[in-house]
């Protein structure tokens, strides 16, 4: 089964802003991790979710960090702060 890692950020940036960021920076670097499938990035008000799928739970894990590594590095975390991390199997897909 793949995993999958959710997190939960508060924006106080431009969510537009943000996105170019993470379009341009970090997606690449994802996409040339092992095991990646898929990175979504949801804006809903003030708050942004994203949810990334792997082949494995290490892989997942593995992004919790890479993905924290690059927002900090890249001056995102100045704009999000991350409220709640998740990284579990996907059990359900359609």
């Amino acid at each position: 089964m793949t995993h999958a890692r959710v997190a939960v950020y508060s924006i106080s940036g431009s969510g537009d802003e943000v996105g170019q960021k993470v379009r341009d920076g970090m997606v690449p670097i994802l996409r040339d991790q092992d095991g990646f499938i898929s990175y979504d990035v949801v804006l809903s008000g003030d708050t942004l979710i994203s949810v990334s799928r792997w082949d494995t739970e290490g892989q997942a894990e593995q992004a919790v960090q890479t993905i924290a590594d690059w927002v900090r590095d890249s001056g995102v975390d100045q704009m999000v702060e991350r409220l709640e991390n998740y990284v579990g199997e996907v059990i359900v897909s359609a």
